[in-house]
């Protein structure tokens, strides 16, 4: 493969094989470049001339890229943002930008902090577009880098630079089960009856049956049958919901789903360390004044989320 020409290739070009890369479907990347199929269908014609490489194959199920593709769309996705940040005007304007902004965050931290976050986006900036992934379990320092995040959100225990945090909130834990299940009869939920009952353990990180629950029984000479695993926080109410199962998981999330799954929350009959939630942005970004924008609406939110 010959290298590419840069000077001579029209970053536009890049921008459609981002949108394509993303959406991959010619109609849906269109419509987001306002472009006509046709003049998309040119645009990748020449992008695939100029770097020696068919880019995209036509599926039944879309435009699925080739390896070369999938080696370059993260540095393309970086380089475009790193041009979009230079560019962009200091003075951010929320009502009339068209940004694209991503955010990691895992399911628990969506349920918390995106319903919100939406409702007062789609009020105040209606036409920027926000993106919601998950990433790993150490704090994602590459995607952060490359600009593939703006910011990440979750619970870090350490915080290596150039990343800066900022802490939105703190959580509990709480036991929830549904309605009916034996362990709240009789004067409600006591260590005994919780150490008796079958758990459903929430493991983000997957594959354990152990956790903080265990480890707090454990100290006080008691131990717990946990049947299952899963990573999911929003999973684990519907399995409770149709189960003889507790679970304990963060009382932000108890609140949301207790009341339309008809589950009960109670407090854990032992005492566990309350975590707390960041935001986890690059240093650099803090003079991107929309990315100071999204961080403030996000502390917003999660200041309301508290109340």
């Amino acid at each position: 493969m010959q290298p590419v020409n840069v000077q001579r290739l029209d970053l536009n070009l890049l921008k459609v094989f981002d949108t394509l890369f993303e959406e991959r479907r010619v109609t849906r990347a269109a419509e987001r470049l306002n472009l006509s199929q046709p003049a998309l269908s040119h645009a990748l014609a020449r992008l695939r001339e100029a770097v020696g490489d068919e880019l995209f194959t036509r599926t039944p199920a879309g435009m699925r890229p080739t390896p070369y593709a999938l080696a370059i769309a993260p540095r393309i996705r970086a380089a475009l943002a790193q041009i979009d940040g230079a560019l962009a005007s200091r003075a951010f304007d929320p009502a009339t930008s068209t940004r694209t902004f991503t955010v990691g965050a895992n399911d628990y931290v969506q349920l918390v902090l995106l319903p919100g976050l939406i409702a007062r986006l789609s009020q105040v900036a209606p036409q920027v577009r926000l993106v919601a992934r998950g990433f790993g379990d150490e704090p994602p320092l590459k995607a952060l880098e490359q600009g593939e995040l703006d910011v990440a959100i979750g619970l870090f225990n350490s915080v290596p630079p150039p990343l800066v945090a900022q802490t939105l909130f703190s959580d509990h834990f709480v036991c929830l089960g549904r309605r009916g299940h034996p362990a709240w009869r009789g004067g409600g939920l006591t260590l005994e009856r919780f150490a008796a009952a079958r758990h459903l353990l929430i493991s983000p990180q997957g594959g354990g049956f152990r956790g903080p629950v265990d480890e707090a029984l454990a100290g006080l000479g008691l131990s717990r049958l946990v049947c299952y695993s899963i990573q999911q926080f929003l999973l684990a109410p519907l399995v409770v919901a149709r189960t003889d199962l507790l679970v304990t998981t963060a009382q932000r999330v108890a609140q949301v789903v207790a009341p339309l799954l008809q589950l009960r929350v109670a407090e854990l009959p032992m005492a566990l360390t309350p975590f707390e939630v960041k935001e986890l942005s690059m240093s650099r970004e803090l003079d991107d004044p929309g990315v100071q924008w999204l961080r403030s609406e996000i502390l917003r939110q999660a200041n309301r989320s508290r109340r």
